[in-house]
């Protein structure tokens, strides 16, 4: 009887335990503040950051192949002031980091999302930030802060946001690209299958998500930008990591580089990809600005990002606010020669370079001045509009 006691207690202990472990393997997947929520059917890993009432909130979405946490930072020995969440925090800004459903070695989205596009993207973002600012009862207004890929976003966010009726105050690159399909274009193999490439070119995961050196590339780069801030090459996100916790595979749909996921197969289809992102049409983005590195290692962003958002930048100015005034007030001479200038300057007027790779807002030196730009342009997007809008005679939202 004592024998049959003992085991039964045993069976019982050895329940309990395996239950705390499969917990514990559970909690594991999310980091102290993050949590997943649904939008349209699609996951979305976030983390909201508060601050003060009276501030904007900051809503922030990585590029490709990385989760939001290279924003804010999760391993155990990562000092908060390497990374950009700690110095906008410090200006006051209520801050929402998202990250979009991507495959990441630590399982943080449960399931495979690879049909994932651009238009659903926006509307996550936009959903997500509305939720949130009913729930801490904050202004109705964001500021969008996009690394790289998360540039191809920019548009379908403006078009998800004016339809809930959220007010996009600024969107800001950070080493971004807009969403015109052929201005990056990576190798692919579309129906190569293999879980696991080193070599630079795109290929079809096992779970259908478009697989890219599996976080190599990125952990390298971000340990080169550590270098650039005057630290050890592995402070900041040590490779492996940066590989299991930070980095990993992405719809090939948000690319926009006119390859579309379909049925297990990575197919060209340009028309597709230019109507998911519709960057063509420059009424529907928000007011933009961006911020670029000076990198011989970034070479297409540091040379071209001012001007592929000036294109961007000036277009939106004239066909949201310009054009629709001249059609029904007559401007002066002076007034005209204003306006020109005025819509001219805007894209250097809205840019700012930052010394650092990719990740220039990585590392104390990077996040802090990334925090400080991220303000100025705010400052200098609120001036414009004001200035814009007083010789327009209109409001310049």
């Amino acid at each position: 009887m004592e024998l049959i006691i003992n085991n039964s207690y045993i069976y019982i202990f050895l329940i309990i335990i395996m239950l705390f472990l499969f917990s514990k393997m559970s909690e594991g997947k999310l980091f102290e503040g993050e949590e997943i929520r649904v939008y349209n059917n699609y996951p979305v890993m976030m983390k909201f950051v508060p601050g003060e009432k009276n501030m904007p909130l900051v809503v922030v979405s990585p590029g490709a192949n990385s989760t939001a946490r290279i924003f804010y930072g999760v391993h155990e020995a990562c000092d908060p002031k390497q990374f950009l969440a700690y110095w906008l925090s410090r200006q006051g800004y209520n801050l929402l980091f998202l990250s979009y459903p991507l495959d990441v070695r630590d399982q943080v989205f449960e399931g495979a999302y690879p049909d994932f596009t651009i238009k659903q993207w926006g509307e996550q973002i936009a959903l997500a930030s509305e939720e949130i600012i009913q729930e801490n009862n904050l202004e109705n207004k964001i500021i969008v802060v996009g690394w790289s890929m998360a540039g191809r976003v920019s548009h379908a966010l403006g078009i998800a946001a004016e339809k809930i009726k959220l007010d996009i105050d600024l969107w800001i690159g950070l080493a971004a690209t807009p969403p015109m399909p052929g201005l990056s274009a990576p190798t692919i193999y579309p129906k190569l299958k293999k879980s696991k490439d080193e070599k630079g070119v795109f290929m079809v995961g096992d779970k259908g998500y478009a697989v890219f050196g599996s976080g190599k590339r990125e952990a390298e780069t971000v340990a080169e930008n550590a270098m650039l801030n005057g630290l050890e090459r592995d402070s900041l996100i040590p490779c492996e990591i940066g590989r299991t916790h930070y980095f990993g595979d992405t719809p090939i749909n948000l690319f926009n580089h006119g390859w579309r996921y379909r049925g297990g197969e990575f197919v060209k289809d340009f028309s597709e990809a230019v109507e998911d992102s519709m960057g063509y049409d420059y009424a529907g983005y928000p007011l933009t600005a961006n911020i670029t590195n000076n990198s011989i290692e970034d070479a297409r962003h540091a040379m071209t990002d001012r001007y592929n958002w000036g294109i961007v930048i000036t277009n939106k100015i004239s066909k949201s606010y310009v054009l629709p005034q001249m059609r029904s007030k007559k401007f002066n001479d002076a007034q005209w020669r204003e306006i020109r200038e005025i819509v001219r300057k805007a894209p250097e007027e809205l840019s700012i370079e930052i010394s650092g790779n990719h990740f220039f807002f990585l590392g104390k030196k990077g996040a802090e001045a990334t925090a400080v730009a991220i303000s100025e342009l705010h400052k200098r997007s609120k001036d414009f509009k004001s200035k814009l809008g007083e010789i327009l005679g209109i409001e310049v939202r």
